[in-house]
């Protein structure tokens, strides 16, 4: 049986000429199983309240936001090895998980639980 090579990726990459460029501040996500929609936003301040005008919405596989996680984590720390650290104010942090929170029965759930404790545990640590 003849040995397969996976496909390289040198595809071309071209900018159509409609390309749509825009400032987002705000990103909220939408899942499901098949994919996860990111819908880009900027914060607006009119007469005292804070607004999110969502702008954009991209829907991507769930294999792409994988290899995008990776690329979006090594573009920081590029960054941050050029630059210094990002400093990331307080009030923009996810609560650290509560001690003594109740651990799930199920073992699905306290697998979910665990990774999510981790990551935010992870991201804490690194500022």
């Amino acid at each position: 049986m003849a040995e397969q090579t996976p496909p390289q990726a040198s595809a071309e990459i071209r900018r159509a000429t409609d390309l749509v460029s825009m400032y987002a501040n705000n990103v909220h996500f939408e899942l499901s199983i098949w994919d996860l929609k990111l819908n880009f936003g900027e914060l607006q301040q009119h007469e005292g309240k804070e607004i999110i005008e969502q702008r954009l919405s991209v829907t991507l596989p769930w294999l792409q936001v994988k290899i995008m996680s990776l690329f979006l984590q090594l573009h920081v720390a590029f960054y941050e090895a050029w630059q210094g650290k990002i400093n990331v104010p307080p009030n923009f942090l996810p609560q650290r998980p509560s001690p003594d929170q109740e651990t799930p029965s199920d073992p699905s759930v306290r697998a979910i639980s665990d990774a999510i404790r981790k990551k935010i545990e992870q991201l804490l640590a690194d500022l």
